[in-house]
């Protein structure tokens, strides 16, 4: 091989290097683009539900505002059906261990009824507490207890 070729396998190598290098550059930062957890936006139901959430440490807090999802509604499953049950009719939720995917609900209505759901354990719950905006995942919840009243309608809005 003379000294011209040798000078271009050289040059094909480092040119092949630097692509490599790229490709597994991007792969790596592909994840980093997302929004911080702390920079989203509550969501800001039309109806004031106010609760009192404790969490598994036993911890509570008083919220105003209160969401699910984004909604002012619980998300969960009885058997394969999803069913989406409105703040308003729920005095209280129990939260238990079930799986790696769902926590075991019993939903209790003014009634006094009460009714079993499974519901994401990742659904991130989140209301306007006085520290500020609060979000906390349903895997983390024991109870929450509802307050009984009357709901303001206000636009549905979300706070900066």
């Amino acid at each position: 091989m003379n000294r011209k070729q040798r000078r271009m396998s050289a040059i094909s190598l480092c040119a092949s290097a630097a692509v490599i290098l790229i490709v597994a550059l991007s792969f790596l930062c592909l994840g980093m683009g997302g929004m911080p957890e702390s920079d989203k936006k509550i969501p800001k139901p039309k109806r004031n539900f106010k609760a009192s959430i404790t969490d598994v440490q036993m911890a509570e807090s008083q919220a105003e505002f209160m969401a699910c999802g984004g909604k002012a509604k619980l998300q969960g499953f009885n058997g394969k059906t999803e069913v989406l049950v409105p703040f308003e009719k729920i005095r209280h939720v129990t939260f238990a261990d079930h799986d790696n995917r769902y926590q075991k609900a019993t939903v209790t209505f003014w009634n006094g009824k009460p009714y079993k759901l499974n519901v994401k354990r990742h659904l991130v719950c989140s209301g306007i507490t006085e520290l500020g905006e609060m979000r906390v995942k349903v895997k983390y919840i024991r109870k929450v207890d509802f307050e009984k009243g009357e709901f303001s309608d206000i636009e549905e809005t979300t706070t900066p």
